[in-house]
């Protein structure tokens, strides 16, 4: 039967669209999360709308497994083929088809990076605000995929705020179109929402609607530096209930700042501050009154307040906090990445926790994140630890971190997705009912379950 449709495959597609040569398969066999290899049994490039529908109609057919997949940056282990079959890739599939200042909407293909539209939505006057730490490097597809979302979620939101549209192939080879190009739609049942975050478990998209604004004229950010992490806190709160109205609040705990300082160069920080926040605003009228209010607000408790007004000093400011995650790489390969997000005012109770924690297992965890909407990265290191103790150790420091923030009101991932990696710790946070409901919709959509099984749950 694996002969049959790999035969059809490649009848199908010609030999430049297919790879079934298990050493050429590697990187479509992992992704940044999951560092075991899970090899498909052949990865088709989808060019256009066509090729992922005779894909869909093999797959059905046979009742093999697809896994859509564009840049693999997922973290979850959500573009990785647990059962083999076929990975579906987005790679060539990168065309702005549209971009209407008018209508303020871009239309793309799921292959389109993140940064790339922004730059091109730029040159009309337009902004695409969504600015997930790897966008220069995910896709649009993988984003709508896993409801990416990034630092400027504090003012402007997550993907899901910013996708009109979508064009969905379904398991059963049809094609439907959910939303549209217009900015309200209170039309029925919204499917559009429904396919946001579905991991593509549901159907994979073709081709991809979403609202643009207007860019803003100025922008400025400024990098604090605090004693401690309460301090670093009860700024953030200071500044949310201001009303400046930043589109950032980033958190760097000591750890954090230590390791990003052993490959960037951050002279310009003093060497013993404790936390960092690094905040944004901008707008369409010169930013003077910020300066003012950061000043009049922070300068008797930051220890350190850099100002990046310029394209070049806002960079060097978002270069430490963006090499954060290589930093880490470099000292643990291998961790664990958790993605919580609690109630702002319960921040101040999960950093305390996670340090107690880290005393009890004895493994390192750095925080770090977007602090303004309470999405906090917790990475537990694993560096040269045995392997067997890692294992034992990981899930159970996880589950405590993940039961602590069910406690507290939060949830067990604010932009990374459930994928592989988490499915098992879903049940934490949902009840049986509404697990029983996520059950129900996948099989309405694909009954053989055969859209990238063994993810979410």
């Amino acid at each position: 039967m694996d002969r049959v449709w790999l035969n059809d495959i490649k009848t199908v597609f010609p030999s430049f669209k297919v790879i079934t040569d298990r050493e050429k398969m590697v990187d479509y066999a992992h992704d940044e999360g999951v560092g075991s290899l899970f090899y498909p049994d052949a990865v088709v490039f989808a060019e256009n709308e066509e090729d992922i529908l005779e894909v869909v109609k093999i797959a059905n057919r046979y009742s093999v497994p697809i896994t859509p997949r564009s840049a693999g940056s997922n973290v979850v282990g959500a573009a990785v083929p647990l059962k083999g079959g076929i990975v579906l890739s987005f790679e060539r599939m990168n065309r702005i088809v549209e971009i209407n200042p008018v209508d303020r909407v871009a239309v793309v293909e799921p292959g389109v990076i993140n940064y790339d539209l922004k730059q091109k939505v730029e040159e009309y006057g337009l902004f695409y605000p969504p600015d997930p730490a790897s966008l220069d490097l995910s896709t649009i597809g993988g984003n709508v995929a896993q409801n990416a979302g990034g630092p400027s979620c504090v003012k402007y939101g997550v993907t899901k705020d910013y996708v009109l549209g979508l064009r969905v192939v379904l398991v059963d080879g049809s094609i439907i179109e959910t939303g549209g190009r217009v900015h309200k739609n209170s039309t029925g049942y919204n499917l559009t929402s429904l396919m946001i975050g579905s991991e593509g478990t549901l159907g994979i998209f073709s081709q991809i609607t979403l609202k643009l604004l207007p860019l803003p004229s100025y922008r400025i950010d400024f990098l604090m530096g605090f004693d401690n992490v309460k301090e670093a806190v009860s700024a953030s709160s200071l500044l949310l209930s201001s009303s400046l109205h930043p589109v950032n609040i980033e958190f760097m705990e000591r750890r954090a700042i230590y390791y990003a300082r052993t490959i960037v160069s951050s002279s310009f920080l003093p060497q013993d501050a404790k936390a960092l926040l690094l905040v944004g605003f901008d707008g369409f009228e010169p930013l003077d009154r910020v300066l003012e209010s950061i000043d009049k607000l922070f300068s008797k408790n930051a220890k350190y307040i850099g100002v990046g007004e310029t394209k070049q000093e806002r960079a060097r400011l978002w270069k430490l906090r963006r090499s954060l995650h290589d930093a880490l790489k470099q000292v643990s390969p291998t961790m664990d990445r958790e993605d919580i997000v609690v109630p702002i005012s319960k921040i101040p109770d999960i950093i305390t926790f996670v340090k107690e924690l880290e005393k009890e297992e004895g493994f390192e965890i750095v925080v770090f994140g977007h602090m303004g909407d309470g999405n906090l990265h917790v990475d537990i290191l694993k560096k040269d630890a045995d392997i067997n103790e890692w294992e034992e150790k990981r899930h159970r420091i996880t589950e405590k971190l993940l039961k602590h923030v069910i406690e507290l009101g939060g949830k067990i991932s604010g932009e990374h997705g459930i994928g592989y990696l988490k499915k098992d710790y879903l049940p934490l946070g949902i009840t049986e009912k509404e697990l029983a409901l996520y059950k129900g919709i996948k099989n309405v959509f694909d009954p053989k379950n055969i859209l990238n099984p063994l993810k979410i749950f």
